[in-house]
């Protein structure tokens, strides 16, 4: 059943290979645990993983992973299951994106710097760049923070990244130049 299972997952057939899976699970499972098949309990759980993996469902496929090393430790698992870490944490950081609260986060940090709390606008420009990573504004404006709070290596991190989204932010180069010239870096600051 697990071999067929195997297949189905290559096939792409992925409610067979989970039936097959889970009635090898079950038949192995019912079995005494001096009985039972550790590596065939192994590789269910594996495969299952993969099914759930291949569906987008990555906290169950993580649940299997972490089953399955349980069981048995077959070499591949933990690679398997440190692809569906990093997956689910893509998607997480995905459906986080949402330009209207970034704008909203934006806002509330450009109120913050005016009132030269830097250390807070800071917060919110974080929370607007997480909502909204490719707006080369309010990397710029962090940097601006940091800039006023005299980390300039983190500025600067900041405003290359300004830049980088938008090559032509004319306040990003701007900005890059004076923290180059604050760290006493006179040829990048002329860049």
């Amino acid at each position: 059943l697990n071999n067929r299972a195997g297949a189905h997952i290559a096939d792409g057939n992925l409610d067979a290979a989970e039936k097959d899976v889970r009635e090898a699970l079950e038949i192995e499972l019912k079995k005494s645990r001096a009985d039972r098949d550790e590596k065939a309990v192994a590789r269910s759980y594996q495969r299952l993983g993969k099914i759930y993996h291949e569906r987008g469902n990555f906290t169950e496929a993580i649940s299997n992973y972490k089953d399955s090393i349980v069981e048995h430790m077959y070499h591949d698992t933990p690679v398997l299951l440190r692809t569906s870490e990093k997956a689910a944490k893509a998607k997480a950081a995905e459906d986080y994106i949402d330009p209207e609260k970034s704008a909203e986060a934006k806002l509330k940090g450009n109120q913050l710097f005016r009132d030269g709390e830097f250390p807070e606008a800071i917060k919110m420009y974080t929370e607007a760049i997480k909502r909204n990573p490719k707006d080369p504004k309010v990397w710029n404006n962090r940097a601006a923070c940091y800039q006023k709070l005299y980390e300039l290596r983190l500025g600067i991190s900041d405003a290359e990244k300004a830049v980088e989204l938008d090559p032509r932010y004319i306040k990003g180069w701007s900005r890059l130049g004076q923290m180059y010239y604050g760290i006493k870096d006179f040829v990048k600051s002329r860049t």
